[in-house]
């Protein structure tokens, strides 16, 4: 945007696209590639500009149709790519000491690339900062002057939009301050690269072991980047005036951040939101300074928002291959930190709204116990707030990177990828990588089962999917062979039987999530992955919220009934007659008053969740002695009280053996409904022809006794609240 503006400024003619392909749909897809062909072709340019190269298929299709030349702009995280001709920023030369290769800035960036177009786009010509295509290889121009952006800042703004479908509005602005990252911890000091040549000229030899920025943060006079920032927040914000949310393009903008808001209040800019990137821990160090930041914000009406933070893995042991420089406990301060600044201030702080977090599940040297820290600490502190799409990205390799070379050591780089690999950067839009190959072939194992599970089955659940993964390595190890095929097919199949038994009459609730205390430890229990505030009154409002909206209520997630305020919040729920349901494990009903007051404050419809038809599997799954006795005491208690009511019967594989027995329970209990919910990691991948067999046998016993059999989508795993028991349960609503 801003090197199109500079182009037309100088007399230029200049077209401009932006690009959108669908990911999912390879058609789509296809017609996108096409159109920007055509587009470029129609447009017949002497030079093609992109800032990503991910399918140069059609780029490079149309220059060689036209004779144009492609510029790849890049920021230091890759060579050229042979489908360019010239790549501006990719080689910035050495920082001050020497040390280390530095990274770009956005001022030098545009220096280069007028000083590209300027030189007629002469291959001949040495440039700084521009590297040319010379038959297979590549003739680096003297390194890159430092400058900061030019002025005036007018950015380019009439973009042809290509892409199949709507597109979404422009909200953000990307605002360019400091480049570079101030970690500057000297890789050699970690074990794992140990005996590697890390002096290499080029190398980026500090800060995280693969990012080619740290060690060289380019700080310039906090007035001098404050202005350039506000110059670009002014005329972007005239030229996309709904876009309230300016990222910050710097990685360490915190000791400029306060000040950065008091000039923008006092320049008159529109409120907006300020989207910042930080090292984790600087929520430990700089919390003083950030409390500073975020007070301003909340004075002048304006708001901070941490977008990205690069917390990478919560394996310690993959923490220090990464060189990050701290610890899961280092990281788990950070969050505390971040989620009680949010706490104090809401209005004016947040870090897990637009969850761009960094997380690298996957690099060649990562063990199932890796995974399994990953999975624990997901479930137990519930940072899957911070996180989209987390089971995903693998470490990226390029060149010049101290983790490339030791994947080169280990003989972990590859010379394609398999059918499970390639595509993090890709998709992405980032600079296509290096192939490389897992270390310990049960991870391989791991990351196709869960690439195939999130393939197969859409949707919340990935770190479930991820837990049955892991398990099912360790299971395969004892296995002759492993069938891929045949697992997709039992994955399918058990979809389609649990499809088979959705209900056919619903009333879809809005749920109210606890995520606080429960009276049981299911190991596999989901509901603590993505945190939220417990308290009563942040409850209050989320009851509030629901209230706003039609239909009934249900409160669920962790154990509502354990919570102090549970009462209260169903008298609350239940104002005006609405419709209230809880999804519980039932043992606090197992009390007669309890189940009387749940029922005077509102209470109308109960899931209640039983884990096998016998105490001993039912009490082991739970880890509480007692608790099968308890659930079946407080499900008779809420027959006698409720008009609708359910049992919900998590599948597991310690209780399958067990499931057809559940249609008698359920009659003996005063239950005519009985939901069945697959968590996979709880079911177990190779025990899923078993849970087939039992849900059958089950389908039958429940259709003699009169029971109804109901299923929740496989895709959702155990987190299925919406659809509330209605008042009766008759078998009228037998899905048919």
């Amino acid at each position: 945007m801003l090197l199109a503006g500079r182009a037309a400024a100088s007399g230029h003619h200049v077209l401009g696209a932006r690009v959108f392909y669908d990911g999912g749909d390879p058609h789509k897809d296809d017609r996108v590639r096409e159109r920007l062909r055509a587009f470029l072709v129609a447009s017949r340019p002497e030079l093609v500009v992109t800032e990503r190269l991910f399918d140069p298929a059609p780029l490079r299709r149309a220059a060689d149709e036209v004779g144009a030349s492609i510029a790849l702009l890049s920021w230091g995280d890759n060579e050229g790519i042979d489908e360019a001709d010239f790549v501006i920023g990719a080689h910035p030369g050495l920082d001050r000491t020497r040390r280390t290769q530095r990274s770009p800035s956005a001022g030098e960036i545009v220096v280069a690339f007028e000083a590209l177009i300027g030189a007629g786009l002469d291959p001949a010509r040495s440039i700084p900062g521009v590297s040319v295509r010379d038959g297979e290889g590549w003739t680096h121009g003297p390194d890159a002057t430092s400058a900061g952006l030019p002025r005036p800042i007018a950015p380019y703004t009439t973009w042809e939009v290509i892409a199949e479908g709507e597109v979404p509005a422009r909200r953000r602005v990307f605002l360019f301050g400091n480049a570079g990252c101030p970690y500057a911890r000297a890789t050699k000091d970690e074990a794992h690269y140990a005996g590697l040549d890390l002096d290499q000229p080029g190398l980026s030899r500090l800060g995280c072991a693969f990012c080619q920025a740290g060690g060289d943060y380019q700080k310039r006079a906090d007035a001098e980047v404050i202005g350039e920032l506000l110059d670009q927040a002014f005329a972007l914000g005239r030229a996309f005036p709904d876009a309230r949310e300016r990222v910050l393009i710097d990685q360490m903008p915190i000791r400029y951040l306060a000040p950065l808001l008091e000039e923008a209040h006092a320049r008159g800019l529109s409120p907006g939101r300020w989207l910042f990137a930080a090292r984790p821990d600087t929520f430990v160090r700089e919390r003083e300074r950030l409390e500073g930041a975020v007070l301003v914000a909340e004075r002048t009406g304006q708001a901070l928002d941490l977008y990205l933070s690069g917390f990478e893995s919560f394996s310690d042991t993959e923490l220090a291959r990464y060189n990050k420089g701290v610890t899961r406990a280092d990281l788990l301060g950070s969050i505390a930190s971040m989620r009680s600044l949010a706490a104090a201030h809401p209005t004016a702080f947040t870090y897990a709204r637009a969850r761009g977090h960094s997380l690298i599940l996957w690099s060649p040297w990562t063990g199932l116990g890796d995974l399994d820290a990953n999975v624990e600490t997901f479930r137990q502190q519930g940072v899957g707030e911070l996180f989209d799409d987390a089971v995903r990205n693998r470490v990226r390799l390029y060149p010049g990177l101290p983790i490339t070379l030791a994947a080169d050591r280990d003989g972990a780089l590859d010379s394609g990828w398999d059918e499970a690999g390639e595509g993090a950067a890709r998709l992405k839009g980032y600079a296509v990588e290096l192939p490389w190959r897992f270390l310990d072939a049960r991870t391989a194992l791991a990351r196709r089962v869960t690439t195939m599970l999130r393939t197969e089955l859409p949707g919340p659940a990935e770190i479930d999917h991820l837990a049955a993964a892991v398990d099912y390595a360790r299971v395969a190890e004892r296995l002759e062979t492993v069938d891929m095929v045949g697992l997709t097919a039992a994955v399918r199949a058990l979809r389609a039987c649990l499809a088979r038994l959705a209900p056919a009459r619903t009333e879809a609730a809005t749920v109210v999530s606890f995520a606080g205390g429960c009276n049981s430890g299911c190991a596999t229990c989901v509901n603590r992955e993505r945190w939220l505030p417990d308290d009563e009154p942040s409850i209050a409002s989320r009851v509030d919220e629901a209230r706003a909206r039609a239909g009934a209520i249900v409160l669920a997630g962790r154990e509502p009934t354990v919570h102090p305020a549970f009462l209260k919040l169903v008298a609350r729920a239940s104002q005006g007659g609405r419709t209230v349901g809880v999804v519980t494990n039932g043992r606090r009903f197992a009390v007669p008053r309890f189940a009387e007051a749940a029922h005077r404050a509102g209470l109308r419809a109960a899931s209640v969740k039983l884990f096998a038809t016998d105490a001993e599997a039912s009490d082991e799954i739970q880890r509480v002695p007692g608790a099968h006795a308890q659930a079946c005491e407080g499900a008779r208690a809420l027959a006698r009280h409720l008009p609708a009511l359910e049992l919900r019967v998590p599948l597991s594989a310690r209780s399958i053996g067990g499931l057809p027995a559940m249609a008698s329970l359920a009659v003996q209990l005063g239950i005519l409904r009985i939901r069945i919910e697959v968590g996979l990691d709880a079911l177990e991948l190779h025990r899923i022809q078993d849970a087939i067999v039992a849900i059958e046998t089950l389908k039958g016993a429940a259709d003699e006794r009169g029971v109804l059999l109901i299923a929740s989508p496989l895709e959702q795993g155990t987190r299925a609240f919406r659809d509330l028991p209605r008042a009766p349960a008759p078998l009228d609503a037998r899905a048919t």
